[in-house]
């Protein structure tokens, strides 16, 4: 693992010691589909394997934000709208409707703190989307938990944070 982010597929296998999962890219194929040979298993699957920590693990939810970045799930946005009001949402799977939605920075203090009624909500995520004068990915709750706590930020604040996961991802 090496703190990098990776895009591909899922892959979970059951070794010995544990189950283990794993990115698998095809990022070693080259356009004449020849493999890389540094690769060992990817000379015999072409692809290359990368040990994740599960809880890290999400989907692309099939939606951008304003600047055409794609949205992940656990991924942090930032939402303002026309009134001057603004919030950050964490982007999570809404399993009452089975498909992506967003809790709001307030829902997921309750929900840090024992309450179980806060979800995410698959509405709340299309209205923000559609309403918002903006509606960006700010970070994620792996690299960025603290975006989501108590301490208040500023816009300032959050597009310094913004710029710097841009220039690590």
């Amino acid at each position: 693992m090496t703190g990098e982010w990776r895009y591909g597929y899922l892959y979970r296998i059951d070794l010995p010691n544990g189950l283990a999962t794993m990115i698998l890219t095809t990022d070693n194929l080259h356009s004449d589909n020849s493999i890389e040979p540094r690769y060992h298993l990817a000379f015999t699957l072409g692809v290359d394997l990368f040990l994740v920590r599960p809880e890290t693990v999400g989907s692309f939810i099939n939606v951008r934000d304003n600047k055409g970045d794609e949205i992940y799930e656990g991924d942090i946005i930032y939402s303002e709208f026309g009134d001057g009001s603004n919030t950050k949402c964490l982007v999570g799977w809404d399993g009452e409707k089975a498909c992506f939605g967003i809790m709001d920075e307030y829902a997921y203090r309750s929900k840090t703190e024992g309450y179980d009624f806060p979800k995410f909500d698959s509405d709340v995520l299309f209205n923000f989307r559609k309403h918002g004068v903006k509606f960006e990915v700010i970070g994620n709750i792996h690299d960025n938990p603290k975006l989501l706590t108590y301490h208040t930020l500023t816009a300032d604040d959050v597009y310094k944070i913004k710029d710097n996961f841009q220039k690590r991802h």
